[in-house]
């Protein structure tokens, strides 16, 4: 599997095991930070960010159509104080995630969703990914969160070796746009530690390897299995159901989200994106070690 190190220094890989021994997803308040309101509780935040990868906010504004202090949309508020600005994507600079009658993608149905990381169709992806909890009526859609370097620390090491060096194309296509990107499942950096996590089973196209390769389609589609096999263990995911004004803040580049079905009633998530280094940046002006 990964070797030692695999993970950046402040990482603390989890499995659902070990998240729940540490005290679960870490908790904040929403306006402590969005609204500047409690000095130290952003590098708080952006510490447990570094750590756990995860961070849940609650006392948002709840409803449909509510605003933040500023007048923005609550997502966007809480984003800009993470990360200086909202990235803006094909979705938009925020986006809503609910039930829709001809969807472009699985997210806007109330099906379940396997865990995955989002956007692995572009260059580079999006580093962190906010979801707020505008109303939540409907039985069921708890979300699922998978540490993508506690996955890759126990692949094989045909598999480890596979998925950090045989690019696997992701696609995205509708009337709009047309997004396409060949990259590791596991991207390294120069000291062999995992930077991103790309995995999504929806967006993955068939594997074509070059004549020079050294692996076979049979080798990388193993390593893609043992990779999801492990994604979908229970005893790798933790499971948290979001209420009306939460915030669910994660690194979309290390960690996977998913989601149970949901059931009859209305929920409705808003979204948005930010970008790693502008996170990164915040975190070394507060004092949180990168």
């Amino acid at each position: 599997g990964a070797p030692a190190g695999a993970a950046a220094p402040t990482a603390r890989p989890w499995d659902a095991a070990e998240l729940d021994a540490r005290g679960g997803v870490p908790r904040a308040d929403y306006a402590a930070v969005a609204e500047r309101r409690e000095p130290g509780a952003t590098a708080a935040v952006l510490r447990a960010l570094r750590t756990q990868g995860v961070v849940l906010f609650r006392g948002a504004p709840r409803g449909e159509h509510a605003t933040a202090v500023s007048g923005r949309s609550p997502v966007a508020a809480l984003g800009e104080a993470l990360g200086g600005y909202v990235r803006p994507t094909h979705h938009g600079e925020t986006f809503i995630v609910k039930s829709v009658p001809a969807p472009a993608s699985l997210a806007y149905t109330p099906r379940a969703l396997a865990p995955h990381a989002d956007l692995g169709y572009r260059s580079c992806p999006p580093g962190v990914q906010l979801l707020h909890a505008r109303v939540v009526e409907a039985e069921g859609g708890a979300n699922t969160l998978v540490d993508g370097l506690a996955v890759a620390e126990r692949l094989t090491d045909t598999s480890w070796e596979v998925l950090t060096t045989v690019r696997v194309t992701q696609a995205f296509t509708t009337m709009n746009v047309h997004h396409r990107c060949s990259a590791p499942v596991l991207q390294v950096d120069d000291d062999g530690a995992v930077v991103c996590v790309r995995h999504n089973e929806r967006y993955r196209r068939p594997i074509s390897l070059p004549s020079t390769s050294r692996f076979s389609e049979r080798d990388v589609y193993a390593a893609l299995r043992e990779f999801d096999a492990l994604v979908n263990d229970s005893r790798m995911q933790a499971e948290l159901r979001l209420e009306e004004g939460d915030v669910l803040v994660f690194v979309n580049r290390r960690l996977l989200h998913g989601r149970r079905a949901i059931g009859a009633g209305r929920r409705v998530l808003e979204g948005c994106y930010l970008e790693m280094d502008e996170v990164e940046s915040h975190m070394r002006m507060a004092g949180v070690a990168v």
